[in-house]
């Protein structure tokens, strides 16, 4: 009798450990612990902008010129048809916080225009804006205002 209550004590309490276990709530890792993937956040729509950057900072009356999810795979694409292998370097941390919507333009690192091959093939933006390539991240930088009027990052590492 002894040893049969000891068997229903232990299995009651397995039960009731299992039914506890799996309804304690986890959390999801912080994104600066690992707990966000840059390069699956642009697969949403043209206006899913949740990974760029500015904190709690407005845009302050900036233009919303957009690169849309369209371009984002036409760019992408062009850049693995030609011959792109060699992935873009991402830029250390340190630089690509300060890449935001709004953000100061010019960069105080490297960047380049990206190619005209590539830039025909996407919507054309009135005088004074552009297309750039600062690292894996497209930007259009509006080159009047010097502001960065939009960013998607890691576009070249897809």
């Amino acid at each position: 009798m002894r040893l049969r209550n000891q068997v229903l004590m232990a299995v009651v309490a397995g039960m009731f450990s299992v039914s506890v276990g799996s309804t304690v709530a986890r959390a999801d890792p912080p994104p600066w612990a690992g707990g966000q993937d840059r390069s699956d956040k642009h697969h949403g729509g043209d206006h899913d902008r949740g990974d760029d950057r500015r904190g709690e900072r407005a845009d302050r009356g900036h233009d919303h010129y957009q690169i849309t999810t369209r371009e984002q795979y036409y760019i992408n694409d062009w850049y693995r048809r030609h011959g792109h292998k060699n992935h873009a370097h991402r830029l250390p941390p340190g630089q690509a916080k300060k890449l935001y919507r709004g953000a100061p333009w010019p960069p105080p690192y490297a960047y380049a225009p990206l190619p005209y091959e590539v830039v025909r093939g996407l919507q054309p933006l009135p005088p004074g804006y552009r297309y750039y390539q600062v690292g894996a991240d497209v930007v259009i930088a509006n080159l009047a205002g010097r502001v960065v009027t939009d960013v998607v990052y890691d576009l070249l590492n897809r």
